[in-house]
């Protein structure tokens, strides 16, 4: 029986999860999008919660990945892979989702839809924020942030992604995005940190698989000349 291929990108329990988050995408565009979106406009949540909500929110930008590369750097310093693993995530879902939302520019929940019928530019896309909604860009960092600290810290697990499901709650709540928006985000996130892993780890194990130059304890002098002895 041939032993499973630690180093492989996706498992089958991976790639299961990847293809429901997807159909979940597509389900989201055509159902709860627009009754969700309507809902969070019509119905205001009160105001000590929504800032609970605001406040929880720094777990999916810069902020909560500077806490936590300096966290690492204070109490886990010797761990080699954890700060290039939190950084190479985050800053991996934070690429792919830049480009995502400059493709697809879809305007966001608050945005009038009659407004821009006639169409986006290539420069409106790039540049108005209102027209980059999917995916989410904050809740993509948590969900790369918290799955890169599972698995650094895996007894935290339930708080990293629990902190995660807020940030993509928050998104929802504040009006900047749709559910499908915030869905997508979290597989993006969860697929950064995958890959960062991924890579680190084979790059780790490669390093480690070189043979360290042992030096020769005369290495630094000059070895006499041993001839053929005279007939």
């Amino acid at each position: 029986m041939v032993p499973p291929d630690k180093n492989r990108l996706f498992s089958k329990q991976y790639s299961c999860a990847i293809a429901c988050a997807v159909l979940s995408i597509f389900i989201a565009m055509f159902t709860v999008d627009h009754y969700c979106g309507a809902l969070a406009i019509e119905n205001k949540i009160p105001g000590d919660l929504r800032a609970f909500f605001q406040g929880i929110g720094f777990f999916g930008h810069g902020t909560g990945c500077f806490v936590a590369v300096l966290l690492i750097w204070a109490l886990d310093r010797q761990n080699k892979i954890a700060i290039p693993l939190v950084l190479g995530s985050t800053l991996l879902a934070g690429a792919i989702t830049t480009v995502i939302k400059i493709l697809v520019h879809r305007p966001r929940p608050f945005v009038d839809q009659s407004a821009i019928a006639d169409g986006v530019t290539f420069s409106e896309a790039v540049f108005h924020n209102f027209l980059q909604s999917f995916p989410s860009g904050h809740t993509a960092t948590a969900f790369a942030l918290a799955v890169a600290l599972s698995l650094l810290y895996k007894r935290g697990k339930t708080v990293f992604l629990l902190l995660a499901a807020l940030v993509a709650m928050q998104r929802i709540i504040s009006q900047n995005h749709f559910p499908s928006d915030v869905i997508a985000g979290a597989l993006v996130g969860i697929v950064s940190a995958k890959m960062a892993m991924t890579l680190l780890d084979q790059r780790l194990r490669t390093r480690l698989a070189k043979p360290i130059p042992v030096e020769q304890p005369n290495a630094g002098h000059q070895q006499p000349f041993r001839g053929t002895s005279p007939v």
